[in-house]
């Protein structure tokens, strides 16, 4: 299954309580044989272990970002999408 997850930064398992449990479900989910890939609004150049993809705009809901997880979610055979971002 390849799984999508939205956060507003990257996910990093050494901060904040929501950002650490989504990092932990998808340690968990990838260990279980899924494909994990994250996308974010904040750039941010560290590594934490998972594909990550910046959305084009730090706008919520606007066009350019809603094309470009349209597209991410056909280029990747997306089957769930994980929105931590409320």
């Amino acid at each position: 299954m390849n799984i999508l997850i939205y956060f507003v930064k990257k996910l990093n398992p050494q901060q904040g309580g929501t950002e650490r449990v989504a990092s932990n479900i998808a340690f968990a989910l990838r260990e279980r044989g899924h494909n994990v890939y994250c996308t974010h609004k904040i750039e941010d150049e560290e590594d934490y272990g998972f594909e990550s993809f910046l959305m084009p705009s730090k706008e919520g809901n606007c066009k350019q970002n809603i094309d470009f997880i349209s597209n991410l979610i056909s280029r990747l055979n997306i089957d769930i999408i994980i929105n931590e971002s409320g």
